[in-house]
């Protein structure tokens, strides 16, 4: 049995991050929204959080090399600069 973040507790902390991005963001702050927007945040009963990805639906515990390698490749793609012809 999983139990998953409401959508108000997600509205909330979205909120607060939109507001920070009015102000210098900092990394670890764009990372968490990276996540947040691409991803649905939960926890099974023995209290493992896992991340679900909206491309594509896969299932990846937060504290796995997977996931950290998504993150990251996503994070890098979504801040890189266009690239010049």
């Amino acid at each position: 049995m999983s139990v998953e973040s409401t959508a108000q507790q997600r509205a909330e902390f979205i909120e607060v991050l939109d507001a920070e991005q009015n102000e210098t963001q900092s990394q670890a702050t764009a990372l968490v929204n990276h996540v947040l927007t691409r991803a649905e945040i939960f926890y099974d009963a023995s209290g493992d959080v896992y991340a679900k990805v909206q491309d594509g639906g896969q299932v990846r515990r937060l504290e796995a090399r997977g996931f950290r390698d998504w993150l990251m490749a996503g994070f890098y793609r979504a801040r890189r600069p266009p690239e010049i012809e």
